[in-house]
């Protein structure tokens, strides 16, 4: 059966749109990165849109503009400057973001959504026309692609169907990268991670052997200071042992030292009493009867004086005044003998063969030593009270 001329017409159109996208598809999917997706999709609309101009944008939803990314050699300086950045809302490629399909501008002098300087720009240059593509994955606009002309440039149905198409691919081939890029970073941070990981079990191995051997010396310090510990407690305990025989020693010396003392004072208060009973029985009753046959009185006073002195001996009188008043001299004990018997200062120079201004010498530095020097004391009955 023969074909009619509208359906082989229909064909060719159909072939030239599967040869155009998959013409287009071949190049941006050889790669995977961003960049180069982008620059093999101008080059290959450079190829089969009929213009040396093209360029794409990208949608930044956070700002809601279009950033440029890629164009062709023919771009110019001042134009790039002036579109850099295009804001939705401000520009015929937003239409085609807000829109989702291709805006055609066929006169651009006459396009309200161009700004007047690019517009003078674009018409400096010789551009009269020109389509802008939504570059579309699963309803979402990613970019544009946009394509200028220098004439009036009519697109068919068909065609606006293929560029369509050539921009969902695009679209789809720029999610693939951004994706990958994705999946790229994650896999940078979990290397990252991982590497930080190591770094950080690497850093906390070292450590816990640091503090290993920390507390291994810690360990051996204590277990010296433990034995020696154990030494010095030993050594306390035998210290202890020995003072303990050294009071039990003391306590037997102290007890033997006691004893002593009291025999000493037992055999002094014996010899004590043996002189006393000596003196009283062989030289007392001898100095009786001196003081009998004695007839001169000189001989007298010195059987008297005799007889006070060894009354003396006997009597603690002597041994209480020379102990409590050790800084009387012998003479002014004698002294103190004859005044505790109530002689008079003249009878005392007598008897001891002094002048009585001596007598009186001594008599005052008695009163003195003892205390009771211009007092009105009388100094017999003072010191009888030491009997």
């Amino acid at each position: 059966m023969e074909e009619k001329p509208y359906q082989i017409k229909e064909v060719k159109i159909r072939n030239t749109i599967l040869e155009a996208i998959n013409a287009v598809t071949n190049k941006i999917y050889l790669s995977l990165d961003y960049q180069t997706i982008t620059r093999e999709a101008v080059a290959a609309m450079i190829h089969y849109g009929k213009t040396s101009l093209a360029s794409i944008y990208e949608y930044k939803e956070d700002t809601n503009c279009l950033v440029l990314k890629d164009y062709s050699n023919e771009f110019s300086p001042e134009s790039k400057d002036l579109t850099r950045i295009l804001r939705i809302g401000q520009c015929a490629c937003g239409e085609a973001v807000l829109q989702k399909k291709i805006i055609f501008c066929e006169d651009i002098a006459a396009d309200k959504h161009i700004l007047p300087d690019v517009k003078r720009v674009l018409s400096n240059e010789g551009r009269t026309s020109a389509i802008f593509i939504p570059l579309l994955f699963q309803n979402r606009v990613l970019g544009t692609m946009n394509l200028l002309f220098d004439e009036k440039y009519h697109f068919e149905d068909y065609e606006l169907e293929t560029l369509l198409s050539i921009g969902k691919t695009i679209g789809m081939a720029i999610a693939n990268a951004e994706h990958i890029a994705l999946i790229k970073a994650e896999v940078n941070q979990r290397k990252q991670a991982e590497e930080a990981l190591r770094d950080a079990n690497d850093k906390l191995e070292k450590r816990v052997k640091e503090r290993t051997a920390d507390l291994r010396n810690v360990n051996e310090m204590l277990k010296r200071e433990d034995e020696e510990r154990k030494k010095a407690l030993e050594a306390l305990q035998k210290r202890e042992e020995e003072l303990e025989v050294q009071s039990h020693h003391l306590q037997e010396v102290n007890a033997a030292l006691k004893v002593l003392l009291q025999q000493r004072e037992d055999d002094k208060r014996e010899l004590q009493e043996n002189v006393v009973s000596n003196v009283k029985d062989l030289i007392l009753p001898y100095i009786e009867q001196l003081k009998k046959i004695t007839t001169e009185k000189d001989q007298r006073t010195v059987v008297g004086i005799l007889e006070a002195n060894l009354n003396n001996i006997v009597s603690p009188f002597i041994r209480k005044v020379s102990s409590k008043m050790l800084k009387l001299t012998p003479m002014e004990i004698r002294i103190c003998s004859l005044i505790k018997e109530g002689k008079t200062s003249k009878e005392i120079a007598e008897l001891l063969f002094l002048s009585e201004n001596t007598i009186l010498f001594h008599r005052y530095n008695i009163r003195t030593k003892l205390g009771v020097k211009n007092q009105k004391i009388n100094i017999i009955s003072y010191l009888r009270s030491f009997e």
